[in-house]
């Protein structure tokens, strides 16, 4: 099947623990390139969850400062 085919994906991933991120990104990876996937702009995963992500009443805060520049230089490069 080809139905990524073309499409720029950015996976993200998050985990209670330090591997289970990285390992969840390969995995869907996989299943993604066989449903045509090829254009990857990128992967980024954010390791114990519980202690960098918090809940406040403006929204989510993420407290890992590289997560969160690598996210919004992949998306930013998404939307290019």
């Amino acid at each position: 099947s080809n139905l990524f085919s073309g499409k720029a994906i950015l996976l993200i991933s998050t985990s209670p623990s330090p591997g289970g991120a990285r390992t969840a990104l390969a995995n869907a990876e996989t299943m993604l390139r066989a449903f045509g996937a090829t254009l990857f702009t990128g992967t980024i995963s954010l390791v114990n969850y519980f202690e960098n992500v918090s809940f406040t009443s403006s929204g989510m805060q993420i407290k890992e400062k590289n997560f969160s520049d690598n996210l919004k230089k992949s998306v930013d490069q998404l939307e290019k």
